[in-house]
């Protein structure tokens, strides 16, 4: 309808994507468990199309066990991450054993950063995945600042993918996975000591299942992600 000023102009639609794009690929993590809810799908992609991926898990979880069910629960959670890996075709996890729920401070950030940045150039990362900037945990939007500067410095030729974990973003991609859903949910299903505490094969589960609605005809299952950087060399 057309009114007085004219027609507005509708929001953009998500790009849908049915494939990842080419690796090398670098995923940064604020906990075990992380990478697979955010980007697991996009993961197994890659791992099936024998990308290399390595993964950066930045905090040691140790908050992650309240009730002490899972001692020692670093060392759980780091044969957690080590299975989940293994099931989505990831080639390498470093552990950086950093505090988790903690104050982060500009100088975490920028020590993050440059890390970041030094690890990608090893590898010759042509994908980083990182949580979005809107995440409304603490640990992650601390990593997503510090991705982002990598992301400026590394400059040209490298592709920025924000994901979702506690909270969802405005997406500018769609990609399909419901090829590997039940990939991801093995993968999920590795972190017996977080699901414990949180029903993650629900919540994250039917988080894709929503993205969903963008996809066509048997697709089910999506996982969306926020363009950081684009190849080009800016921002999008």
């Amino acid at each position: 309808m057309e009114g007085e000023g004219g027609i507005l102009p509708r929001p953009p639609l998500p790009e849908i994507w049915r494939d990842v794009p080419p690796g090398p690929v670098l995923v940064v993590a604020p906990h075990a468990d992380d990478e697979v809810c955010g980007c697991g799908g996009a993961l197994a992609l890659h791992g099936r199309r024998g990308d290399p991926v390595h993964l950066e898990i930045l905090t040691s979880g140790e908050t992650g066990d309240p009730e002490g069910r899972f001692r020692p629960i670093r060392e759980v959670r780091e044969a957690e991450a080590k299975r989940a890996a293994a099931v989505l075709g990831i080639g390498e996890v470093r552990f950086w054993g950093l505090p988790d729920n903690f104050e982060i401070t500009r100088g975490d950030v920028e020590a993050a950063a440059e890390r970041i940045e030094a690890r990608a150039r090893e590898i010759g990362a042509a994908v980083l995945y990182h949580p979005w900037e809107g995440e409304a945990h603490g640990d992650h939007h601390g990593a997503a600042l510090a991705c982002g500067k990598a992301l400026e410095r590394l400059g040209p030729g490298i592709l920025g993918l924000g994901y979702e974990v506690w909270s969802p973003l405005p997406a500018s991609v769609i990609l399909d996975i419901t090829p590997v859903l039940e990939v991801k949910r093995m993968a999920l299903e590795a972190y017996v000591s977080q699901l414990f505490y949180t029903d993650y094969l629900h919540h994250i589960l039917g988080l894709n299942a929503h993205r969903g609605v963008f996809l066509e005809g048997r697709a089910r299952w999506g996982e969306a992600f926020r363009v950081t950087r684009s190849p080009g060399g800016g921002p999008s």
